[in-house]
C-alpha cells in the first residue's frame, strides 16, 4: 500500500512538473536588445525585419530572408516564427487587446484567450487554431501588453506543429524583461 501511495505522489508530481511552463520546453539561449531581453530556443536564427518606422526582432528554427512583415506570408506554410516589437504606444487607453475577433481569417477561431502580465505590462494572450486550403492545421500566438508610461510589447509566432511550438512561445513570452 505504501509503494502504491509513493507512486501516486510521484506520478503526481511528475505530471505537475511537465504542465508547469517555468522549464524551458527545450534549451534555450538569451537575446538583448537596448529596450527588451527574451529566451530563445537555442539553435533558432535571429533576425530583424522592417515595420514601418519599426523594426522586429525574429526569431525561427531556420533562417528566413525577408525585407517586411508582409514577406512572411511566403514561409508560413511549414517554419515555425516569432516576433517581438516594443514601442512607445501613444494610445492611452486602460485596455489593451492583441487581437479582435473581427481580425480572424475564415477557417479560424479562438482557443484560448485571457489577460496577462508581461513584465509589468498589462494586456492580452491569445491563440487561434486554424486550417490552411489542404486542411493542415496551424496555431497563431499573440501576446502583447502596455506598462503604465506606455511602453508596449507585441508578441506574435506561427506553429506550424501545434502544441510543441505553442509550449516555446509561451514561454518565451514569460521569459520576456523589459530593460528600459
Amino acid at each position: 500500500m505504501r509503494y502504491k501511495l509513493l507512486a501516486i505522489l510521484i506520478l503526481g508530481f511528475l505530471g505537475a512538473l511537465s504542465t508547469n511552463c517555468s522549464f524551458p520546453p527545450v534549451p534555450m539561449d538569451v537575446y538583448k536588445e537596448p529596450q527588451f531581453k527574451i529566451e530563445y530556443p537555442k539553435g533558432w536564427e535571429v533576425g530583424h525585419v522592417g515595420l514601418g518606422d519599426f523594426s522586429v526582432a525574429l526569431f525561427s528554427s531556420q533562417k528566413i530572408h525577408v525585407e517586411n512583415l508582409l514577406e512572411l506570408q511566403d514561409v508560413m506554410d511549414t517554419i515555425p516564427f516569432f516576433l517581438i516589437m516594443v514601442f512607445e504606444n501613444p494610445d492611452t487607453s486602460s485596455e489593451f487587446k492583441i487581437i479582435q475577433e473581427d481580425d480572424l481569417g475564415a477557417n479560424e477561431e479562438f482557443v484560448e484567450r485571457h489577460d496577462i502580465t508581461i513584465d509589468e505590462a498589462k494586456g492580452e494572450l491569445a491563440v487561434v487554431k486554424g486550417k490552411h486550403f489542404d486542411e493542415t492545421e496551424y496555431y497563431l500566438f499573440y501576446c502583447g501588453g502596455q506598462r503604465d508610461d506606455h511602453m508596449a510589447v507585441v508578441m506574435f509566432g506561427y506553429a506550424p506543429k501545434g502544441e510543441r511550438d505553442l509550449r516555446v512561445f509561451r514561454y518565451m513570452s514569460r521569459s520576456f524583461r523589459f530593460t528600459i
